[in-house]
Order: structure tokens, then C-alpha cells, then sequence
């Protein structure tokens, strides 16, 4: 497995000193607090230490190498790198440890693609003193900066990477970017003097320094301007460094990295009543031992991209892909076939379900992390990532890369000149790429007379549930192509349906569908309970019940009162071959399900159908009253959201279904 030492810290860097000179005793634990920072990576902290030093008492020739070293890690100054270490060019070089590899990344970071390697080539010579490690990177480095070339020379002249407005960005760090599909809220990382905690002093001494512990920071797009960022919550952000990676397609659960066990671990947590849930780490096989970090969730929740640095992949960090499986459990992760042996980070999933992009040290990247675009073929293969290109990928590390749900504006964050602070959140426009994302767009209004709040299920034609949640008056959802969808909203006791069959669809698509309640609808109400698909708990998936009345206060803050259904129909004697039964309970772990306190009442049945949830009923009659009679026994015993279902020669069929047929 090869895995290039450029990306770790450089520790106990040393180098040829030329100059001594005597310095005060307050300097002299100033210079040493700098060696320290520098030799345990922290660049951009060590730089004006040794500028101060060289004020004082002048450029000692390993001061000058020690800070343009640590200008090329300092990316809205990197051209400070060259003005220091060209000053060393007529010092012999050739007796400064790896001069010339430090030069030829000075030059490679500032896009001069020619000059850098010319230096690595000098760097290879053996008249040069050059440490063996770096010499196995060099010709790495070497195709690095003939991919820059190539890139740069194709440019995308008509793509213009941005700043996100003022409100998102400041002089601290804001990077890792998550959106919902319509762009309407950007959840970020955030390290700076907002975080939890303070300032975190890593290095000891009277002069202190440290960094920030990461945040997770929320804003929400108002249209003309995006909301200052603001803590998500004091549930989420705690003493450790907390980072949201992905969000569900509604924003109602969020998956998180946390390096509160001291390795690195995936997690999640749910936005209920108005704030999110303390974090739940996920288990075994997500977790392991190992580092796992960036993770990205298909549009239905039920496929998982993540990366960690596990054993089985194919060197250093991979991104592996976990299913979830009817019990909901998570499947045994596996390798994607497109891994390197670089280092692979950041999967971003869109909401078409098979683009998937990522950040990769592999292929033709032009220098560190460069973004990549893969899509998942009919027969389950990969296609060959492509890369983004010039302006999007540059020298440096290229990360966090995500997309909204129409696949023309892409978001990212960087540490580049002209930045803001350290790291900022940067957009673009794709639509130059040309990249065609297989979305179905559909907007959902509601209105009613009683409340402002309703239910949605969706359902393919196979009845595969692919997204059931609860939302007030107008909702956006995104969905694959190439297939047909049942859109069935509830309002209190009423339910309507429409269909939208995008099997013959290729590009971006939107739709608008509207559901007015507010005239009465001659039809039987029925109770109806929908799986909310983005539950992601190893134990039964909370269900929203489309009995029950619910009250929307700000901010989505959801608080549900459960009622009885109105019966307004008057019971049939049931026709040949049909059977009633109330239906108790609907669970993808049926051993969960105690139901001794009903066993007096008659027998429990169960029946796994094919979505894999297995439903409890109790009670076989040929006649509706019998059933009814029954329910009110069963609710009366505190299965409050029991409801009637009707097995026709065999078949399951909804009440109201049957009612309407006779």
C-alpha cells in the first residue's frame, strides 16, 4: 500500500543552519515556541514568530527556509513561499536538506507548473541533499504538475467560483458546506471565537496559541441573502470537534462526525419539536476501530457513502458503501471500485441517486485533493471518474464538495487569496460542465380549513415507500427518474393521491402538485400509518400516524396530538371472499412488539409483506361492525392508532379502497 508522507505533518523537520547569532533570552524561548509549531504542523502560527526574529536579527538561513516552507501552507499567501526560499538560491542550496523539493512545491502551488518541476528534477539529482522519502514523492509531484497543466490549459472559462454572501463567511474558519436539494438551508462547520469551549491550547508556554474546537453552525437562504450562521444546538455542539457531513433530503436528520473516543466515528441525530436529538453513534460495521469520517445518504436513506481508513480498501482513505437493510441494520460495508491508492474523502451523493461525486490525491488530480464525478450504471458498475476541472480544482486541497438539487450550482469550501478568513464557503455555476442530473423536481402545496399542517407517502409502482414525512402547507422533494411515483397526502382524516410517471424522462424535471382540503370530499376517512423513511436507529422506524392532528409552531417546531378518526360511514355486511381486521401494529423487528396485554381478544397474526415490515392483526370477520366493535376494544387497551384493513380473496386492501368499490 503507497501512501505519500506529504500528507502528514512534517515533524522534526530539520535543516542546514548557516548563520548562528546569540539572541536575547526572551527570543530565545520564542524561537523555540516557533520550532515547535512548526515542527508539529502548525504552519500559518510559527510564520510571524520567525518574521519577527528576522526583523531582529536578520535572515539566519533556516528562518527563511522554516518560513517559506510554512507560506506554502498558508493558501490566501502562498506566493510568499517562493519570495523566501528564492532567497536561499544563491546560499548553496545543495547543502540545505530537500531545498529544491520545497521549491518545486512553492512553485507547484503558485501554478508554476514548469519551474516546479525543473526543481524536482534538481532534487532527484544526488548532488543534491534530498531525504530519500521525499525522492519516492517527487515524481508524484512530478504528474501533478503535468496534470496542472493540461487542466489549466483547458480552462472552463465560463464557470466563476464565488464567495457565498458576506453573512455566511468571516475572518474565522467556515468550510465543509451541507444544503438541503432546494438550497433553502446550509448547514456548515465552523472553528472560531463562537465555538463551544474557547480557545483550545495545544501548544504550552507563555506564548500561547491553539486552535478552536469545530461547530456545527446553521443558516437558512432567505432569497436576497442567507442568515447569519448560527449554533444548531447545544445537543450537538459539546467539547468535542463536531462536524455535520450530511443531511437528510427533508433536513430532518443529520449525520455528524466526532472525535469523541479519540478515533473519529460516524453519527446522527433527529430534528424533533423543534430541536435536534442528542447524537447517536452509529454501530458496528459503520464504526470500527478505524477512522471514519465523511459520509453521504442517498436521497430514500437507504444506501450510505462513507469514508474510512479500515482495512480492505485499497490505501490510506476510502470510501465504502453500506445498505440499509430491513431490519435496519446497516449492510457490511464494501470497497467502491473506483478507490486508489491516494487518498479518497468527502462522497457526495445527489439526489438522482447515482452521481456521485468525491474528493481524490489519485487520477489526474492537479496537486492534494482535486473533485471528481462518478455515475452508477444499470448494472450496478462505476464509470471512470472524471475531473471537474480548472477553475473548480486547483493546486491545493479541493474538498467538501456538494451540489444542489437541480445540479447547476455546486458549493464548496477553500483557503485561497481573497478569502474572508481562513477557510470561506465558495459557490459556482456547473451548468458549463454540462452534466445532465436524472431529478424529478416536485413542488407540494397544501391547504385545508382546519389546519395548516399534512402528511406525505410516496410509493413507486412496485409500493416500495420511499419517503414519508410531515410538513406545513408547501413542501420540496427530490427523487431519481425512471419511475413512476403515488403522491398520497392526508389532512386529518382525509386522504387525496396523485401520480407522476417520469419512466420516460432523462433530464431535470419539475413538477407541481396541489391538495386542496378545504372543499368536503364524499369519501371515508381512513387511519393510515406511513413509515418516516429517514429514520436511521437500529430498532423499528418511528411512524407518522395520518390519524392524528398536528400543530406547526416556528421553526418547525412539531408538537402531535393524537385523535380518533370521525367514522362517517355506516358498516355493510362485507361481500363474498372479504375479510375484516384490525391491524395492531406494523414493525420491521416484529420481536419487539409486546402484545400479551391484547391476547385475551382473540388471536395475533402476523404477515411479513414484501416491503420486509411485518404487520399484527387480530380478528377474522365477514362483517365491518364486527371489526369496528373490535378496533374500539383495542384502543380502549391503549393501541390507540389501531385501524380496519381487508384482506379480498387473499390481498390486503386500505378500507376506503373497498368502500368506494362497492
Amino acid at each position: 500500500m503507497k501512501k505519500l508522507a506529504f500528507i502528514l505533518p512534517i515533524f522534526l523537520l530539520t535543516g542546514f543552519l548557516y548563520a548562528q547569532k546569540k539572541v536575547e533570552v526572551y527570543d530565545e524561548d520564542k524561537l523555540k515556541h516557533a520550532d515547535q509549531l512548526f515542527e508539529t504542523g502548525k504552519y500559518e502560527e510559527a510564520i510571524p514568530y520567525y518574521e519577527e526574529l528576522m526583523t531582529k536579527y536578520g535572515e539566519v538561513h533556516e528562518w527563511l527556509r522554516r518560513t517559506g516552507i510554512c507560506y506554502i501552507f498558508k493558501p490566501d499567501e502562498v506566493e510568499k513561499s517562493i519570495e523566501y526560499l528564492e532567497k536561499l538560491l544563491h546560499k548553496k542550496p545543495k547543502k540545505i536538506e530537500d531545498y529544491y523539493y520545497w521549491l518545486g512545491r512553492a512553485y507547484h502551488i503558485n501554478y508554476r507548473f514548469d519551474d516546479a518541476i525543473n526543481a524536482f528534477n534538481q532534487a532527484l539529482d544526488d548532488k543534491n541533499k534530498t531525504n530519500a522519502d521525499k525522492k519516492q514523492e517527487i515524481p508524484r509531484w512530478i504528474e501533478y504538475c503535468n496534470n496542472g497543466k493540461e487542466l489549466v490549459a483547458n480552462k472552463y472559462e465560463d464557470i466563476t467560483v464565488r464567495l457565498v454572501m458576506d453573512s455566511i463567511n468571516t475572518e474565522w474558519d467556515e468550510y465543509r458546506p451541507v444544503i438541503t436539494p432546494d438550497e433553502q438551508m446550509m448547514i456548515i462547520t465552523y472553528r472560531g471565537e463562537k465555538s463551544k469551549g474557547g480557545l483550545q491550547n495545544k501548544v504550552p508556554g507563555p506564548f500561547p496559541s491553539g486552535e478552536y474546537l469545530e461547530d456545527v453552525f446553521v443558516a437558512y437562504n432567505k432569497q436576497t441573502y442567507w442568515t447569519e450562521p448560527k449554533s444548531i444546538s447545544d445537543k450537538i455542539n459539546d467539547f468535542n470537534n463536531n462536524a455535520c457531513v450530511s443531511l437528510s433530503q427533508d433536513g430532518k436528520v443529520m449525520y455528524l462526525y466526532s472525535d469523541e473516543d479519540g478515533t473519529g466515528d460516524l453519527f446522527y441525530s433527529h430534528f424533533k419539536n423543534g430541536d435536534w436529538t442528542y447524537m447517536k453513534k452509529f454501530p458496528e460495521p459503520v464504526n470500527t476501530y478505524s477512522w471514519e469520517s465523511s459520509a453521504s445518504i442517498s436521497a430514500d436513506g437507504k444506501t450510505m457513502y462513507f469514508v474510512s481508513d479500515r482495512p480492505g480498501g485499497k490505501g490510506g482513505r476510502d470510501i465504502f458503501m453500506s445498505q440499509l437493510q430491513p431490519d435496519s441494520s446497516w449492510s457490511e460495508p464494501v470497497s467502491l471500485p473506483f478507490n486508489t491508492e491516494y487518498d479518497e474523502d468527502c462522497p457526495y451523493i445527489h439526489a438522482d441517486g447515482i452521481t456521485l461525486y468525491f474528493s481524490s490525491k489519485g487520477y489526474n488530480s492537479m496537486g492534494g485533493y482535486d473533485i471528481f464525478r462518478t455515475t452508477l450504471q444499470p448494472d450496478g458498475t462505476w464509470t471512470a471518474p472524471v475531473n471537474l476541472g480548472y477553475p473548480i480544482n486547483t493546486p491545493g486541497d479541493d474538498i467538501y464538495f456538494v451540489v444542489g438539487g437541480s445540479g447547476e450550482t455546486g458549493y464548496y469550501s477553500s483557503a485561497r487569496k481573497g478569502g474572508k478568513g481562513k477557510h470561506d464557503i465558495y459557490q459556482m455555476n456547473l451548468s458549463p460542465l454540462g452534466y445532465k442530473h436524472g431529478v424529478l423536481k416536485v413542488n407540494i402545496t397544501a391547504q385545508a380549513n382546519s389546519t395548516d399542517t399534512f402528511k406525505l407517502q410516496i410509493i413507486t409502482t412496485e409500493n416500495d415507500t420511499v419517503a414519508g414525512r410531515v410538513f406545513d402547507k408547501q413542501t420540496v422533494v427530490y427523487l431519481p427518474l425512471k419511475n413512476s411515483y403515488t403522491f398520497i397526502v392526508a389532512c386529518d382524516t382525509l386522504m387525496q393521491q396523485e401520480n407522476i410517471d417520469v419512466t420516460q424522462e432523462s433530464a431535470y424535471t419539475e413538477k407541481t402538485l396541489t391538495f386542496d382540503f378545504t372543499t368536503p370530499i364524499a369519501e371515508a376517512p381512513q387511519s393510515v400509518s406511513i413509515t418516516d423513511t429517514t429514520t436511521v436507529e437500529q430498532q423499528e422506524p418511528e411512524t407518522i400516524n395520518l390519524s392524528a392532528t398536528t400543530v406547526v409552531k416556528a421553526e418547525d417546531e412539531i408538537q402531535t396530538e393524537a385523535q380518533e378518526p370521525i367514522e362517517t360511514f355506516t358498516p355493510e355486511p362485507a361481500s363474498e371472499g372479504m375479510i375484516f381486521t384490525v391491524q395492531i401494529a406494523a414493525y420491521r423487528l416484529p420481536d419487539n412488539f409486546d402484545y400479551s396485554a391484547l391476547s385475551d381478544l382473540g388471536k395475533i397474526d402476523k404477515r411479513t409483506l414484501n416491503d420486509g415490515i411485518t404487520r399484527f392483526t387480530i380478528g377474522n370477520f365477514s362483517n365491518l361492525e364486527q371489526a369496528q366493535k373490535l378496533k374500539q376494544q383495542v384502543i380502549e387497551r391503549g393501541i390507540t392508532d389501531a385501524f380496519i384493513t381487508v384482506y379480498v380473496n387473499g390481498e390486503r386492501k386500505l378500507l376506503n379502497e373497498v368502500l368506494n368499490n362497492q
